[in-house]
């Protein structure tokens, strides 16, 4: 099991149709990356030279995504991983989540920093209404 920074564990629930989606990619793109390249390597998410997909790849990934929906509104957002991760921290306090519940999701030592993530976005949108 590969551990996420700080050596904590990631659990990441998903829907049924996210859990397709990965499945596919796991084996059809991702066995086609890997098939030329670096069979071995250990990485999830790899790019098309079979090396593991950093970060800045994957945000390119993500901004594809985003102009495939033509959507204007999306479009003026700048979406990275980052904001989708200051994301899920604000849906999980509106459904109801405990603040000690986000720092442990994120996996944060401090839970000021989740309070970073989940309060202070909200309460930035708010008093821009």
């Amino acid at each position: 099991m590969v551990s996420g920074k700080g050596n904590k564990r990631r659990e990441v629930p998903m829907s049924e149709g996210v859990i397709r989606d990965l499945k596919d990619y796991f084996i059809n793109e991702r066995s086609e990356y890997l098939k030329n390249h670096n069979k071995l390597e250990p990485a999830f998410f790899v790019n098309q030279k079979g090396k593991r997909m950093d970060g800045e790849c994957m945000n390119d990934t993500i901004k594809e995504i985003v102009e495939r929906t033509n959507n204007e509104e999306i479009l003026k957002k700048n979406i990275t991983l980052h904001c989708l991760r200051h994301s899920i921290a604000e849906h999980l306090i509106i459904r109801g989540a405990t603040i000690e519940f986000v720092r442990d999701f994120l996996g944060h030592a401090d839970i000021d920093t989740s309070y970073l993530y989940a309060i202070k976005n909200r309460n930035k949108k708010i008093f821009a209404l």
